[in-house]
């Protein structure tokens, strides 16, 4: 995961990316979220 990747909820960096899901998954807190380009901006 890129450093710049970090949960929008808990702030943290131990977030997967699941595959079935199509979306980030945070290990801390269980948020799940998309990092579109635009987001990243």
């Amino acid at each position: 995961m890129a450093a710049d990747s970090s949960c929008p909820q808990c702030n943290s960096v131990n977030v997967i990316f699941s595959k079935k899901r199509r979306l980030h998954v945070c290990e801390d807190c269980g948020h799940s979220f998309d990092i579109s380009p635009l987001n990243l901006a």
